[in-house]
């Protein structure tokens, strides 16, 4: 998700404080026609799009397999000892977050 942002076309805010003087072509769309406005390359939009596409694909794996080992350790498992598992990862994840 994080290669999608990137290539973008759109400056980030950082970008137009940066160099202001590059976006001054946008701030002011009322003089520009539709005709000479540039088009965003095919290859960055595609790039951008599968970008996404993995995104999403990445996400519900990592939901359907926590699905799958939580129906799995209630069946076959022990639950409690995966509870207290999990309650630990997240403590550990709760303390490395933790500015020093």
């Amino acid at each position: 998700m994080l290669f999608a942002l990137e290539v973008t076309l759109k400056p980030t805010y950082l970008d137009k404080l940066q160099n202001p003087d590059s976006n001054q072509e946008e701030e002011s769309g009322d003089q520009q026609n539709a005709e000479n406005r540039k088009e965003p390359d095919c290859a960055v939009v595609m790039t951008k799009c599968w970008g996404e596409l993995l995104f999403i694909f990445i996400y519900v794996g990592v939901i359907f397999a926590l699905i799958v080992t939580l129906v799995y350790a209630i069946t076959l498992g022990k639950l409690y000892s995966c509870l207290v598992e999990f309650a630990l990862c997240i403590a550990f994840d709760q303390i490395k977050s933790i500015p020093c």
